[in-house]
């Protein structure tokens, strides 16, 4: 657990050192002076590989700190989706702090055009949007995780799918089918359907079994076959 956490955090923070250094030692002005580039662009181009190593750090340490402490004290594996959603907030932020700091943009300006952009883009991959945000419903939820052997009922239909949940993604939900085939299906007709889970409250189901018997086998004979099968 400790090395890989090193190992994940090693090569962002050694980065981020490495920069900070160059910053403070007024690196960006001797190369300027050496190669003729400007130093406000050498500068520049430091801070923000800094920034960005330090939006890795604080992913990755968010993931190690929070996510999978709450991963162990819930006995499941937290889904990568949440992680994926924080980790796009953090970079947004990141971002915006960044252009507000190097750049002396205005966070409101900034905040406005962006959230115009997005309401055109919204508009454009609306069925997206509605996957991820239902596929976050399905994380909140808990209904079913990763693992759990399950009976999809769509609405309106007779059409049942049995088989275990293998991923919970951005778009789609993946079953292993017990043909051994991967169906994915989109997280909005997941969350509009009715899911039978076998594994909760425990791996342990009850299922009935219709066995019919020729009239002229006996009582004992058949709870003897029965018995054997068992």
């Amino acid at each position: 657990m400790i090395r890989s956490a090193i190992r994940s955090l090693g090569i962002p923070v050694g980065i981020l050192l490495v920069t900070l250094c160059a910053i403070q030692l007024l690196v960006a002005d001797m190369l300027g002076a050496l190669t003729g580039v400007s130093a406000r662009a050498i500068y520049l181009s430091f801070a923000i590989i800094g920034w960005i190593a330090g939006a890795i750090i604080i992913c990755r340490l968010t993931e190690m700190l929070f996510w999978n402490q709450l991963g162990r004290s819930s006995g499941r594996k937290t889904p990568r989706l949440l992680i994926q959603i924080t980790n796009v907030l953090i970079y947004c932020t990141m971002g915006l702090a960044m252009a507000a700091t190097l750049f002396n943009i205005p966070l409101t300006g900034a905040i406005a055009t962006s959230s115009v952009i997005g309401l055109v883009i919204g508009f454009a991959v609306k069925s997206l949007i509605s996957d991820t945000f239902s596929g976050i419903a399905l994380n909140l939820d808990s209904g079913f995780g990763i693992n759990d052997f399950v009976q999809i009922l769509s609405r309106g239909t007779t059409t049942r799918i049995q088989g275990r949940v293998t991923e919970i993604n951005w778009r789609s939900t993946y079953i292993l089918t017990p043909e051994n085939s991967m169906m994915v299906i989109p997280n909005t007709v997941m969350s509009e359907s009715i899911v039978l889970n076998y594994s909760k409250p425990d791996r342990m189901g009850e299922f009935e079994m219709v066995v019919s018997l020729d009239f002229e086998v006996s009582t004992d004979r058949a709870l003897r076959v029965l018995s054997s099968v068992i």
